[in-house]
């Protein structure tokens, strides 16, 4: 599975004290499954997964959290956010307010991943993780170089900086 390891990269990014104390930021999987059908001569799966994301002792503001993971999911899972019902649910998450402006947080997603083999000339194969679809953009957006959006360099709530740390 890849997407653990990328989410907690975007996580760092944003949250950079994560980097340098990577204990306060756990990733795991609960509630795993493996999708499958029998194809004679063709083999692959879909991991189905349930990953958390706890930040401990958190002390910035989520929305800088959450706008990270939005823009993660805008990549690596696209499809849970482009119809209602999904957007709906796409993103839990618990808080436990431990008081002094710190918080620990727990993110849930419900993430798939798409595994296929690739025969190789030597006879072996490959393992292939699929590359998620691209986010379907109007033509007019697409056409002004806002695929991912313009960079997110700093966040202000209520005239106050909240991002990036200070």
């Amino acid at each position: 599975m890849l997407k653990p390891d990328r989410l907690r990269a975007a996580l760092v990014d944003a949250v950079p004290e994560y980097g340098r104390d990577p204990d306060r930021l756990a990733i795991y999987i609960d509630q795993g499954r493996i999708a499958t059908r029998f194809h004679p001569g063709r083999y692959g799966f879909e991991y189905r997964y349930r990953l958390r994301a706890t930040l401990l002792d958190f002390t910035g503001h989520p929305d800088v959290v959450m706008l990270a993971i939005i823009r993660w999911l805008s990549v690596e899972q696209v499809e849970l956010l482009q119809n209602h019902g999904s957007g709906n649910e796409a993103i839990g998450f618990e808080a436990d307010v431990l008081g002094a402006g710190a918080i620990d947080l727990d993110i849930t997603l419900n993430l798939t991943e798409a595994v296929t083999l690739r025969p190789r000339d030597d006879g072996g194969h490959d393992i292939v993780h699929a590359e998620e679809p691209a986010l379907a953009l109007p033509d007019d957006l697409a056409m002004a170089g806002l695929e991912d959006g313009p960079p997110i360099t700093a966040l202000w709530l209520g005239g106050e900086p909240i991002f990036p740390p200070s």
